[in-house]
C-alpha cells in the first residue's frame, strides 16, 4: 500500500557558483519593504530634528554670548579703571550694561515665546480694534528713531478698518516686519506700508529698498534663527520674522514674502477681519 505524500513547499534555490552548492534566494515583497521604508523615513526625520536642535542651541549660545561678553567688558573696565575714568565714561559703561541686559531679556523672552504653541500659552486675547490706528502708531514710533536715514510712507484709501486681533501680539508682529526692513536697508531709502480691504480680510504690505533675500533662503525665512546668506555683519538674531509669523498664524492669517536682490523685499500680511 502506498502511503500518501505530504505536500511540502520548499524555498526557491539558486545555484551558487562560488560554493558549488545552492543558496536560498530571499524575495522581498511590497509588504516586506514597507516597514523598512517607514524605518528609513523615521531615521531621516530624526536626523533632521537632531540637526535642527543642534543648530538651534548653537544659535542661542551665540546670541547670548555677545551681550554677555559686552557686559563682562564693561564690568572689567569699571573694576580696574574706574578711578582713572571720568564720570561720563563710568556712566557710559553702566548704560552699556543696562542695554545689554535688556537685550538678554529680549532674547530670552523671544525664545520662551517661540516655545509656546497654543493661544492659551501665549495669552492670545483678541478684541475689536481699529487697525489703521495701530499701523500709524507703529510707523510713527519708527519714524521718530529713523527719520534721518529712512523715509516712511503709509498708504490707505480706507478711513478705518475694524478687525478682531490681539493688540499686543499684532503690534509686535508688524513692528518686527518694520524693524526687518530698516535693518536690511542699510543705505536708507523708502519704506512703504500699505493697508487695504479685500473682502473679509485686511491686507497689510510692508516693502523696502534694501539688500533683498537670496532665493535659496526664502523658504527658510520664518524659521527661528535662520538668517539670509547675504546679511554679512548686519545685526540680528533670526528671531523677529519667526515671532511675526507665529503671531499672524494665531490670528488665522497668512504672511508671504517676495524679494529681489539689491532691489528690495515685500511682506504681505493677510488678516481676517473677524477672529
Amino acid at each position: 500500500m502506498k502511503l500518501p505524500r505530504n505536500k511540502t513547499t520548499f524555498p526557491n534555490y539558486r545555484h551558487d557558483a562560488a560554493t558549488g552548492g545552492s543558496a536560498a534566494e530571499p524575495e522581498l515583497t511590497r509588504t516586506d519593504r514597507l516597514p523598512i521604508e517607514r524605518l528609513m523615513e523615521k531615521l531621516r526625520a530624526e536626523r533632521q530634528q537632531r540637526a535642527h536642535k543642534d543648530r538651534y542651541l548653537s544659535m542661542i549660545s551665540h546670541e547670548l554670548r555677545t551681550p554677555l561678553a559686552s557686559i563682562q567688558l564693561s564690568h572689567d573696565l569699571l573694576a580696574h579703571y574706574s578711578e582713572q575714568a571720568t564720570e561720563e565714561g563710568c556712566l557710559r559703561y553702566l548704560d552699556n550694561t543696562r542695554q545689554q541686559l535688556a537685550n538678554l531679556n529680549d532674547i530670552v523672552s523671544d525664545v520662551v515665546d517661540l516655545s509656546k504653541s497654543t493661544p492659551e500659552e501665549l495669552d492670545f486675547s483678541p478684541a475689536r480694534y481699529e487697525l489703521l490706528t495701530l499701523c500709524r502708531d507703529i510707523i510713527e514710533s519708527f519714524e521718530l528713531v529713523h527719520h534721518q536715514t529712512h523715509q516712511f510712507v503709509f498708504l490707505c484709501e480706507e478711513t478705518e478698518i475694524m478687525a478682531e486681533f490681539d493688540h499686543k501680539l499684532l503690534r509686535r508682529a508688524l513692528s518686527n516686519l518694520l524693524d526687518n526692513t530698516v535693518k536690511y536697508s542699510p543705505a536708507g531709502g523708502e519704506i512703504c506700508v500699505e493697508a487695504q480691504l479685500h473682502g473679509q480680510h485686511a491686507l497689510i504690505t510692508v516693502s523696502d529698498q534694501g539688500i533683498g533675500i537670496p532665493a535659496d533662503d526664502v523658504d527658510y525665512l520664518f524659521m527661528a534663527f535662520h538668517r539670509a546668506g547675504n546679511v554679512g555683519a548686519l545685526p540680528g538674531s533670526g528671531l523677529g520674522l519667526a515671532i511675526a509669523k507665529q503671531a499672524i498664524d494665531l490670528h488665522s492669517g497668512d504672511i508671504q514674502v517676495s524679494s529681489e536682490l539689491n532691489i528690495g523685499t515685500t511682506f504681505q500680511v493677510t488678516l481676517p477681519l473677524l477672529g
